[in-house]
């Protein structure tokens, strides 16, 4: 963002959905992963942390999702992100 723009606040109702999908995740339903992938949804929060890149909530909330597919070696959502 450039010195003296204005971003609206990222929010405390958009962090609980990162939240929930984090929790999504953990149950390790590869209809859920489908659904994710589907929509997309692990670009969305790669370019989430592009546009709100001061909030290091957000960026914590991402990172331990990423984490977790990592670790938890979760195909889909992987292949997601790197197709």
């Amino acid at each position: 963002m450039p010195y003296g723009g204005v971003v609206t606040p990222f929010g405390l109702d958009k962090l609980k959905v990162v939240e929930w999908v984090h929790s999504l995740l953990g149950l390790k339903e590869e209809v859920v992963c489908a659904k994710m992938n589907e929509t997309e949804f692990p670009r969305l929060l790669l370019t989430l942390m592009k546009v709100y890149d001061m909030n290091s909530v957000l960026d914590l909330k991402v990172f331990n999702i990423f984490s977790e597919v990592f670790k938890e070696d979760i195909p889909c959502f992987i292949e997601a992100v790197s197709s």
